[in-house]
């Protein structure tokens, strides 16, 4: 099935029997974040208030996790498909990083809570940590053992949109509505600055 294909899938999905296929939704919902797994067997789709699960290879609704009280704007899945992270929020009012198990849609932890959205998530390649930003414009790490924040670094001067980790789960590569990328080590020191870019990233 083709990209284009699938989406129009997704959207007859959302639009209507996936709205029937546990509980309901009161109108047709977007999709705001999505994430595959690593065998390609599951696509998470994040939303207002759920995420969604779909069979990739035929776009069937597989099932879906509720315990999400806010919009979704960033999915992410641990190396080893265990946990699931969804950066969520409600503009000018709260933002919440909140861990489920992808299978059964418990929650295991909110390791953070703040009072505007949360934008992009990432977990390391080995899993260790989470880190994630958003509005505030701040990068956050934390330790998946405990959950534990271990950096809080003011990092941008407008809304951090984006992260990828590096390879050897080291550094931190980020965007931002500012304008340049940066990469940060997980002591909070910056170690490069991409500066362009003409408009926002």
């Amino acid at each position: 099935m083709t990209a284009m294909a699938f989406r129009g899938v997704v959207q007859d999905r959302t639009d209507g029997a996936a709205s029937r296929s546990s509980g309901e939704l009161s109108a047709p919902s977007g999709v705001t974040a999505m994430v595959v797994n690593h065998v390609a067997t599951e696509l998470f789709t994040g939303s207002y208030y759920e995420t969604l699960v779909w069979n990739p290879s035929n776009g069937s609704l597989l099932r879906r996790i509720s315990n999400n009280g806010q919009p979704t704007y960033g999915l992410a899945l641990s190396p080893d498909g265990s946990l699931l992270a969804a950066a969520t929020g409600a503009p000018g009012q709260a933002g919440e990083v909140r861990i489920f198990e992808p299978a059964t849609g418990r929650v295991v932890a909110t390791p953070f809570r703040g009072d505007d959205v949360v934008l992009a998530v990432g977990f390391g390649p080995e899993g260790k940590h989470l880190a994630f930003g958003g509005v505030d414009g701040k990068l956050r790490i934390h330790e998946t053992g405990g959950w534990q924040e271990i950096l809080v670094r003011a990092a941008r001067s407008d809304w951090l949109t984006a992260l990828s980790w590096h390879q050897d789960g080291k550094r931190v590569a980020n965007a931002s509505r500012d304008k340049p990328a940066k990469v940060y080590e997980l002591s909070g020191k910056r170690i490069s600055t991409f500066s362009g870019n003409s408009e926002a990233v």
